[in-house]
């Protein structure tokens, strides 16, 4: 079941039954619906002011998630049955059945909505026009996709999957226009906002930023365990990665090392930047979720950055594979080398 609870209140104000585990629900843009899916294999719509789903969307089995489009004039829904389903809200029966060989791990519309993409384990993402039987284009991998997006414009898709590749697709073509490898399963990908650069993280303990008129990363950002997740802040100056090594980390484009890290005691699992990008709010399968401090980075320099976060952990993060403790000696020499700096800034202030 799902719950809908008012802070103010200790008991739900409505609980939407499913007979199975529930695996998502969302809002509808004014909150007057809840959309939801589960182990049922249906997806469900409420109303707020009823008992009783006001549709059901049934599948032939689990159901791993629904989506709006953007006027909520219809819903698709994919499943472990090996399908994408797209329903119009009033409508008993799916008004359009995107068929895989195998489990939908997700489908989202692309901008005009004339278009769907929808991946599977099958090793395919396909695209799909709405008023087609088969899919206009798809888009081969070795191994399960994990996921697909389009760019801004819907006129790139990039792909990523188990076989330890991202790989960058311009519609209408049979192969891809990039190959992104990794050593390992990639878990994840998105375009920087110019898209000139895409940035992937792996099991292989790397996030890697990509130009895409080269072939090599142009940077990579290491940990010891499997990356989880990688995002850039606002202005794209920054880079977070978390990871199963227990570290948060945080990069400068351009840099071989961290300019910070944040640790838990086990599994990093997220963060994100607050809204001002003075704090990182960060979560862990220790039990706990930590925010963090980050508003004196804007009033150092990169090197006195750097040198705080030698002096604070005696570690050296220049290395690009193991973190080197410093010795007293070292220590002493990074925490002097702290002091000649600001006493500079402070000098030509």
């Amino acid at each position: 079941m799902a719950r809908l609870w008012a802070l103010d209140q200790k008991v739900p104000i409505q609980t939407f039954v499913h007979e199975e585990i529930v695996n998502g629900a969302v809002f509808s843009r004014d909150e007057s619906r809840i959309l939801t899916w589960s182990n049922d294999r249906t997806a469900r719509l409420w109303a707020l002011n009823q008992k009783d789903p006001i549709q059901t969307f049934v599948h032939t089995g689990f159901v791993n998630g629904a989506a709006f489009n953007n006027n909520e004039t219809r819903i698709i829904t994919w499943s472990v049955g090996g399908t994408a389903r797209l329903w119009a809200v009033g409508a008993n029966e799916a008004v359009r059945v995107f068929a895989h060989n195998e489990i939908v791990n997700g489908a989202v519309f692309n901008c005009d909505e004339s278009r769907i993409l929808t991946w599977s384990n099958d090793r395919t993402a396909r695209l799909w026009a709405l008023d087609q039987k088969d899919p206009i284009q798809t888009f081969g991998h070795r191994g399960l996709v994990h996921r697909a997006v389009f760019n801004k414009s819907g006129s790139r898709i990039l792909t990523w999957s188990h076989d330890g590749t991202a790989q960058l697709w311009p519609l209408g073509q049979k192969t891809p226009i990039q190959i992104f490898v990794h050593d390992e399963i990639v878990r994840g990908a998105l375009f920087n906002r110019d898209e000139n650069r895409i940035l992937t993280w792996s099991d292989d303990g790397t996030a890697r930023l990509w130009a895409l008129d080269q072939i090599e990363p142009i940077q990579t950002l290491r940990h010891k365990k499997f990356v989880k997740g990688a995002l850039f802040n606002g202005d794209e100056s920054r880079i977070l990665t978390w990871s199963g090594d227990g570290m948060v980390r945080l990069w400068v484009p351009g840099l071989k090392a961290p300019i910070h890290a944040f640790e838990h005691k086990r599994f990093a699992k997220g963060a994100l930047f607050d809204r001002d990008e003075n704090r990182i709010l960060t979560w862990s399968d220790d039990g706990t979720v930590r925010l963090w401090d980050i508003s004196f980075e804007d009033k150092m320099s990169l090197e006195e950055q750097i040198l705080e976060f030698q002096v604070r952990s005696a570690t050296s993060l220049y290395e690009l594979t193991e973190l080197k403790r410093f010795s007293f000696e070292e220590w002493i020499a990074r925490v002097q080398r702290l002091k000649d700096v600001r006493a500079k800034q402070h000098s030509s202030q």
